[in-house]
């Protein structure tokens, strides 16, 4: 849990990120992903047969450190798009196919 601080003219009042009604969402850990989901997005890549040019889309999202909603989410990378819940992918679709879940920008 992340504490804010804020100034009080009696004292500093410690207040999380939910009392203050936010969500702190977590980093996608692709540095750190379970090899079952490495090898599932990798039969992805392979079978979809994603481009370079995309999956350096995709590499450079990841240096972000992407942040990821609750629940399921897409990212768009142009001919391929990246599934997931929660903290991690779970698979990649081709452009065309219905994604679920949140749009990620």
């Amino acid at each position: 849990m992340i504490w804010l601080i804020t100034e009080s003219p009696k004292c500093h009042v410690p207040v999380s990120a939910r009392s203050l009604g936010t969500t702190l969402l977590p980093k996608i850990p692709f540095a750190n992903l379970p090899r079952p989901v490495w090898e599932l997005l990798m039969a992805r890549v392979a079978v979809r047969q994603i481009g370079l040019e995309d999956l350096g889309r995709l590499q450079e999202w990841v240096r972000t450190a992407p942040h990821a909603p609750e629940g399921d989410w897409s990212k768009d990378f142009g001919s391929f798009l990246l599934c997931g819940g929660g903290k991690f992918p779970k698979t990649v679709l081709l452009k065309g196919m219905a994604p679920y879940g949140q749009r990620l920008k």
